[in-house]
């Protein structure tokens, strides 16, 4: 089952596959973002950028963000790893379970918010 696809100004396309991480297609290579690779978590329910390129992607354990030049990046072999922003229930997230399954799982509002729904409520990140 595929999961959401984004395309992100002709630099990055990624696939998520249910379970199987994040999927970086570029020239007709794939590169796969995974829990062995670093990635945070292999299950994403939605990925969205905000302003500042950084892409929010959610799972059943929390929502994370990662720079979307530092996933390239590795991918091209310029760098051996990211930085990875992770929100969970620490951080006033009530519920970590996100929606997935369907589309849209996120919102960009006009003023640059990034709203996510999750089984219990709705994430909003104001940057």
């Amino acid at each position: 089952m595929f999961g959401p696809l984004l395309k992100i100004k002709i630099k990055f396309f990624g696939q998520e596959l249910m379970g199987g991480g994040l999927n970086r297609i570029k020239d007709g290579m794939i590169f796969a973002y995974t829990s062995t690779s670093g990635f945070p978590d292999n299950n994403v329910h939605c990925i969205i950028e905000d302003d500042s390129c950084y892409l929010w992607m959610t799972s059943n354990k929390g929502i994370y963000a990662i720079k979307r030049f530092e996933l390239n990046d590795v991918a091209e072999g310029k760098k051996s790893s990211f930085t990875t922003l992770f929100f969970g229930k620490g951080d006033g997230i009530k519920n970590t379970e996100f929606n997935g399954g369907f589309q849209p799982s996120a919102m960009k509002a006009s003023d640059g918010c990034l709203w996510f729904p999750t089984i219990k409520g709705v994430v909003v990140v104001d940057q």
